[in-house]
């Protein structure tokens, strides 16, 4: 008897913590998808986190669920610490791979990619606003035309965790997530501003960060991008002030500005998916332009699905390199941190070679 009459993409979940809780969502509300089986390394946590969310089967140990042959894909909530190692097991098993971010280095993510190829299944890191109708629309209307001159992306994400400090925060824990709010925040800073250049890799990088003296934890970032011919992205991150979440694309005769940028706010029942466009400077020309509402959690689901049935296609291979760059940036980055402020170069496009030099 065919368990799968509808040939939905069966996915197994590596956690029973909190964050797996929207993506196991948004794979029930996808027709493409569907949970199977979810894995702890406490069976006890596994048991409860398939009882609230619907799941068949439960495991007590991750390579439980790796063996299982009736899991296609595998998604990865796991710490940063972690990650890397159970990823490429689950390539190697033939799963199709979602992990979350940030990885742990843009060589892990070289090999996580390097297994997926190898085993012919699909790598995807789950940054989810990549996938909202409001950044493909974005993406179409403006930054892909000649007419719009893109000079600089501005940005800020920020919020205030303080009520969980020091120990009930997983990002105030340097061992399981060493980039702390640079990982936990700054990956979206700087995919959105590698989005808006066209993944084209900044020249170099200068950070600063404040780092927690009990924890050790990086709590507040401020980066300067800078790419070729002038142009710059700018951003800051904070997991100690009040929320932040903003972007501005600034081109030679617009700004584009949008709020909630790495997820859009609910109000009144619905997500609000509007972004604001200036021209000319002129604040009489401000137009606000709604885009058709969506869940980006279901999106990058329907995504993934469809991009496994071809996961060494051109399509599918584009979304490997998008996550490759941004870890060479967030890695630039975090080197420039631990350099106190030192410029950091990136040469060449994300092979094997040494990218970083410090300083020169």
């Amino acid at each position: 008897m065919d368990t799968n009459p509808l040939q939905q993409l069966r996915f197994g979940i590596l956690s029973a913590a909190d964050i797996a809780v929207a993506v196991t969502e948004a794979i029930h509300e996808s027709p493409l998808a569907t949970v199977v089986a979810v894995a702890a390394r406490d069976i006890k946590k596994a048991e409860k986190f398939a009882k609230d969310n619907n799941i068949p089967r439960s495991y007590g140990s991750y390579q439980e669920l790796i063996d299982d042959k009736e899991v296609d894909a595998v998604y990865l909530p796991i710490p940063t610490s972690l990650r890397t190692d159970w990823a490429i097991k689950a390539a190697r098993a033939g799963k199709h791979i979602l992990v979350e971010k940030p990885l742990a280095s843009a060589k892990e993510v070289r090999d996580m990619r390097k297994a997926c190829r190898e085993n012919n299944v699909l790598y995807m890191d789950n940054t989810m606003w990549v996938h909202h109708k409001r950044a493909i629309q974005i993406k179409s209307k403006y930054l892909s035309s000649e007419s719009f001159k893109l000079r600089k992306v501005l940005s800020s994400l920020t919020f205030n965790g303080m009520s969980k400090y020091p120990d009930k925060e997983i990002r105030f824990n340097p061992e399981l997530e060493p980039f702390g709010a640079l990982g936990d925040l700054g990956w979206y800073n700087i995919r959105k501003s590698l989005w808006a250049f066209d993944y084209e890799l900044p020249v170099s990088v200068i950070a600063t960060a404040s780092i927690d003296k009990q924890t050790g934890a990086i709590m507040d970032v401020d980066a300067i991008l800078q790419f070729s011919n002038d142009r710059s992205a700018v951003f800051t991150n904070s997991m100690r002030e009040s929320n932040r979440q903003w972007v501005d694309l600034i081109s030679e005769e617009q700004c584009i500005h949008v709020d909630r940028f790495v997820g859009p706010a609910k109000r009144n029942g619905r997500n609000e998916c509007s972004y604001t466009v200036e021209n000319k400077g002129d604040a009489d020309t401000l137009e606000t332009i709604d885009v058709e509402e969506c869940k980006q959690e279901t999106e990058v689901i329907n995504d993934f699905s469809k991009e496994a049935r071809e996961p060494l296609g051109e399509s599918a291979l584009r979304w490997g390199d998008e996550s490759e760059k941004t870890m060479i940036v967030l890695d630039a980055v975090y080197e420039s941190i631990k350099s106190r402020g030192e410029k950091v170069f990136i040469r060449g496009d994300g092979g094997d070679q040494n990218l970083l030099m410090v300083g020169q």
